[in-house]
């Protein structure tokens, strides 16, 4: 009879957003295959992109390995998207063709920063103009070079190509959120809110930091959507 691996995967210290409990979770598998040959797949992080299926929710996703090259003390370290998040796993038991004990740490929210301006017309005016995905070229540098409907899809020229910019569907609340498709396949989520301030209107973007952004580059990414507000301010109180 050919060797049968149980592996038991102990993930724990499981880190969430306003719930910073600590909690214990225990799955089993069985599998017919020699021991030896899954115990290979998993005690070596390098070889999870092969086989994990949440491998696959991030196509951008950064990987990063350190300590041990496989085995006990091995380090993964993973960044992407809103999919997958961001987070570290390490093996900290391996013993061969028996057990392999990961903990794992993930972090399930990104550092934001809010950015807002103060425009004289009515958060009616604003979100009429803002909404329309054909004017972001005159005041959305990151997407300014031109747009364009292909099939009921607005392709945006940017610096990084041409990225597919939808916005959330028509309301009354001044919601102007928006998911930007970047070349290499990622969503970028962009929440956009408009509201009244006494007769003008309050305009408000949430930056999120991404997975793997510098301080200096966050620090530039807050400047330059600071920039395409005050233009899109000076436009709409011509």
């Amino acid at each position: 009879m050919k060797d049968v691996l149980a592996v038991i995967v102990a993930v724990f210290i499981s880190i969430v957003a306003m719930q910073p409990s600590e909690f214990r979770i225990a799955r089993t598998a069985t599998t017919s295959a020699p021991a030896a040959v899954v115990f290979a797949q998993v005690n070596d992080f390098h070889k999870w992109e092969a086989w994990s299926p949440y491998e696959k929710l991030d196509p951008a996703m950064k990987r990063t390995y350190e300590g041990a090259l496989a085995g006990t003390g091995a380090i993964y370290m993973w960044a992407g998207n809103h999919d997958v998040g961001e987070g570290r796993t390490t093996i900290i038991e391996s013993r061969p063709n028996e057990l392999i004990q990961i903990k794992k740490e993930t972090s399930m929210t990104f550092e934001s920063q809010h950015v807002s301006v103060s425009i004289n017309r009515s958060a009616d005016q604003v979100y009429a103009f803002a909404s329309n995905p054909e004017n972001l070229p005159q005041w959305a540098a990151g997407l300014g070079g031109s747009i364009k409907n292909v099939n009921g899809d607005w392709i945006a020229a940017s610096p990084m190509g041409s990225v597919k910019v939808k916005f959330a569907d028509q309301n009354v609340f001044g919601v102007l959120d928006h998911d930007v498709t970047l070349p290499s396949g990622e969503k970028v989520y962009n929440p956009m809110r408009v509201f009244p301030n006494n007769d003008g209107s309050e305009l408000i973007f949430t930056l999120y930091r991404r997975p793997g952004t510098s301080n200096q580059l966050f620090a530039e990414d807050a400047q330059a959507v600071t920039r395409d507000l005050k233009k899109l301010k000076a436009l709409l109180e011509k």
